[in-house]
């Protein structure tokens, strides 16, 4: 079967339960890619890959003819965390890190890249370690968890201002904000080897700064979040041990009038290093990239069926 064929086998098959099995594209490109970012029209996946330092672009029209085909864009762009496109495709922003080298292969920056010329501009240099970037909808303002500083903080992006919203916190790794752009959801206590604590999900308000825990010790290594179903869901990304592809992608019911909220569900376990999930518009597909599994996945899911426990009575 031609990658179409199988595209389309997948995709029109009947599954059962909150989530169906992935469907997958790997290439020789992936170098522990790390992050995922959607076009507009969700032809197209740009992915940060860790280890290469490359920013790659996977064709997911299922209608072209290069379908799941993979182009590096830029090169040696070292150490990438994570990405943000502007709505009109023209800009990525891009959080990096100095990395675990002696001397540092690369900085703790947060850049924006031109796409078109492949210019990189340091936006600002004032992180010791930036895990995870998102723009606002108006895309003058970026939000940015600093791992090592313990802290959440709001970036303008025209004069580079940095201010703290929240700090203290015990390893902050991913952030995503609610659509009014009200609260922040971050995820703590990033992937190490070995044995290590479970992290937190956390609600954060953009305001205030007020933290406020939604589900205690419930996560090994999240490495992303993303809100589904009018706010109600966090999906999230565990990576779990090193080694073992013991990772899982979650959800957990952030309503608090449902029965079941704070609790977790797994959709799809035994993933190798997953990071990153993005959802397509209509919530019916989650992207997620897996960095010792050097692949890109989509499973389909059912909202509703995972929505189902918090609708009982």
């Amino acid at each position: 079967m031609t990658i179409h064929e199988k595209y389309t086998f997948w995709s029109t098959a009947s599954f059962s339960g909150p989530a169906s099995s992935a469907f997958i594209i790997n290439d020789k490109a992936f170098e522990g890619p790390r992050g995922i970012a959607l076009n507009q029209d969700e032809t197209a996946a740009y992915i940060i890959n860790q280890y290469s330092g490359e920013l790659s672009l996977v064709d997911l029209d299922p209608t072209s003819p290069s379908f799941g085909g993979v182009r590096v864009i830029k090169e040696e762009i070292y150490v990438l965390t994570d990405i943000a496109i502007s709505q009109d495709g023209s800009i990525a922003f891009l959080s990096r890190e100095a990395g675990p080298r002696d001397p540092p292969q690369g900085q703790n920056v947060i850049t924006r890249l031109h796409l078109e010329t492949g210019q990189v501009v340091t936006v600002v240099d004032q992180f010791n370690r930036p895990t995870n970037f998102v723009l606002s909808q108006d895309e003058k303002i970026g939000y940015i968890v600093d791992l090592e500083q313990g802290g959440f903080y709001q970036l303008n992006l025209g004069t580079s201002v940095v201010t703290p919203i929240a700090t203290g916190m015990v390893e902050p790794f991913a952030v995503t904000l609610s659509e009014a752009e009200h609260f922040a959801y971050i995820v703590t206590e990033s992937p190490k080897a070995g044995e290590y604590p479970p992290g937190d999900l956390l609600r954060i308000s953009l305001y205030s700064g007020d933290v406020t825990s939604l589900a205690e010790g419930a996560l090994l290594g999240p490495t992303s979040i993303t809100l589904a179903a009018e706010g109600r869901l966090a999906f999230i990304t565990e990576y779990g041990h090193e080694g073992k592809c013991d990772g899982n992608l979650s959800v957990i019911n952030i309503d608090p009038s449902a029965a079941d909220f704070g609790s977790k569900l797994v959709l799809v376990p035994g993933l190798c290093g997953p990071h990153d999930v993005e959802l397509n518009q209509e919530e019916t597909l989650a992207y997620f990239v897996e960095v010792e599994g050097s692949r890109l996945s989509v499973v389909r899911i059912n909202i509703e069926e995972i929505l189902t426990p918090s609708t009982q009575d």
